[in-house]
């Protein structure tokens, strides 16, 4: 989903604000999800990467932030006031740090925006991505620079972006409702990894047992398990795989990271949809040194960077 919403709209049926109707949407989604699902995955993304608007006839769909699409009336809000934005953080990871000072500046790559997160949870946590680049936005501010709020929240500037005006820090440099974040998301994921090796540890076990109920049980499983993979990748056709926080991770964009999207690929010369407005792919904004180029949403550069984009979230 993310993937024809921010990157690859099936031709004619974008407009100009990135909205797309949500029966086409249903169309052009390979595992062809119901509108149910689609909701679902909009109302429970964590980063709200997804709008949906009810208002029209019939309802229609758009990404918040993390195009690769340019668009020429984005649904954004301009930032004038540093106050408004207290912090602002880009994340990467070593070695892309070491070629965004080398180049002096962050750039946007396939993305149309640098992206800053601004709140905990657009922070992605990918193994990657260990650097943290605070912005100091009044400083950008000053410079000419112009930035954007997303309507998820997400701090966005075209670029290219100074490496003056960002510093590392390390998470206990940000404030404690940051840092509480982070943790809490670190032992979310540690007991997770607990309880599959129990899972795995219980499986071992059952399968020592007799012969004959083993085999019924393991036939039994797989059938369950069969069911199981066929709703799982239905919620997946709907949203895509989850992951690209800010700053995404390597797509050459920045923010959001490649996805795993259950789009189908659009077929080659549909005619537009009535009254939409085609939108034309983005330039990129210049090539990333090569260490850079590599999904929610963006603009940073990552050795998985070079993937950055949709699953500056």
């Amino acid at each position: 989903m993310s993937k024809l919403l921010r990157h690859n709209p099936p031709p004619g049926t974008m407009d100009a604000a990135g909205w797309i109707s949500l029966p086409v949407l249903l169309r052009h989604l390979r595992q062809h999800p119901t509108e149910e699902q689609v909701r679902q995955v909009v109302d429970s993304c964590p980063k709200k990467r997804f709008v949906l608007d009810d208002s029209t006839q019939p309802p229609r769909i758009r990404a918040a932030q993390g195009h690769s699409v340019e668009l020429a009336d984005a649904v954004l809000d301009p930032v004038t006031d540093a106050a408004a934005v207290p912090v602002a953080v880009h994340v990467t990871s070593n070695s892309s740090w070491e070629a965004i000072q080398a180049s002096g500046h962050l750039l946007r790559m396939k993305r149309t925006h640098v992206h800053f997160a601004t709140a905990p949870h657009h922070m992605r946590t990918n193994k990657w991505a260990d650097v943290l680049l605070r912005l100091d936005l009044q400083a950008g501010l000053a410079q000419g620079l112009q930035f954007f709020r997303s309507s998820n929240d997400v701090l966005l500037c075209e670029g290219p972006v100074p490496v003056g005006v960002v510093s590392r820090v390390e998470l206990t440099d940000l404030p404690p409702e940051w840092q509480q974040a982070a943790a809490g998301r670190g032992q979310g994921r540690g007991q997770g990894q607990g309880q599959q090796a129990q899972g795995q540890q219980g499986q071992g076990q059952g399968e020592q047992g007799q012969g004959g109920q083993g085999g019924q049980g393991q036939q039994g499983k797989g059938k369950r398990q069969r069911r199981g993979k066929k709703g799982g990748r239905d919620a997946a056709a709907a949203g895509g795989q989850e992951g690209e926080d800010v700053a995404e991770g390597p797509a050459g964009t920045g923010a959001d990271g490649a996805e795993a999207s259950a789009a189908a690929e659009p077929k080659a010369g549909p005619a537009p949809e009535a009254g939409v407005a085609p939108v034309s792919k983005v330039a990129p904004a210049g090539a990333e040194p090569k260490a850079e180029a590599g999904p929610e949403a963006g603009a940073a550069v990552a050795p998985a960077e070079a993937n950055e984009a949709a699953r500056q979230g």
